[in-house]
């Protein structure tokens, strides 16, 4: 696994006992084998962890909102447009803080803005 470079990853190897005694280091390489075996023959996923947060705001900030979930390239999953904005999106984690500070900077330049991430109200 270290050699690929690759994190947070299984690999589950099931020996059956047929009736040869390998011994501590045989069983060692034939394990090493087969896991390497099964890494050189399977695709490498990458998988970004992400988190959904809902974005309410004044119909008025639909520009700013706009500008900075297209400067980040986010997804927007849901949005409404009644007496508020609605919007749902899909922040990639380890952009979640930089997002975050955005939100902030609208917030200081006098937009009204509130958003949550797993229900918990910022």
């Amino acid at each position: 696994v270290r050699s690929k470079g690759i994190t947070n990853v299984l690999v589950v190897v099931v020996r059956y006992f047929g009736g040869v005694e390998l011994g501590v280091g045989g069983l060692i390489n034939a394990y090493k084998m087969a896991a390497e075996n099964a890494l050189n023959n399977s695709p490498i996923v990458e998988i970004e962890i992400s988190e959904t947060i809902s974005l309410q705001f004044d119909y008025l900030m639909l520009p700013d909102i706009m500008k900075v979930v297209k400067d980040f390239g986010f997804k927007i999953l849901e949005q409404d447009f009644k007496e508020n904005g609605n919007m749902k999106i899909n922040v990639p984690t380890r952009q979640k803080e930089k997002f975050a500070d955005k939100l902030n900077l609208l917030r200081v330049l006098g937009k009204k803005i509130m958003w949550k991430v797993d229900g918990k109200l910022s």
